[in-house]
């Protein structure tokens, strides 16, 4: 069933059905609680309806339930930039190459990053 759910989800996502992207993905946070990759995904449908801090609270209860997943480290500085937390953003990004496999900091090094104006 959460696999049904999940590629359901991707393809409304892909179909630009933002709201009910938001609702499969919020039922699975509450089947599967300890499910890093839920919260992730409401916030990845968040951050795309604009509702950043919404999405931050999301990306954030994500990297609790998985602190090892850089790819929501990525996420949760891409939301906080966009909010002009550039202190934050750096800190997020940072955490991010620091758990990237070598090959990756590379690229990851080379990203663009929040510059402090």
């Amino acid at each position: 069933m959460h696999e049904t759910m999940h590629l359901l989800g991707k393809v409304l996502r892909g179909l630009g059905d933002h709201h009910a992207v938001e609702r499969i993905f919020r039922q699975l946070v509450e089947i599967q609680p300890k499910e890093a990759h839920w919260p992730f995904e409401v916030g990845l449908t968040l951050r795309s309806l604009g509702r950043l801090s919404e999405a931050i609270a999301c990306f954030q209860r994500a990297v609790e339930l998985d602190p090892k997943d850089g790819l929501l480290y990525v996420n949760l500085g891409l939301c906080l930039d966009q909010l002009g937390r550039t202190d934050d953003a750096i800190a997020a990004y940072r955490r991010a190459i620091e758990l990237a496999p070598p090959a990756r900091r590379t690229a990851l090094g080379v990203a663009k990053k929040p510059t402090k104006e």
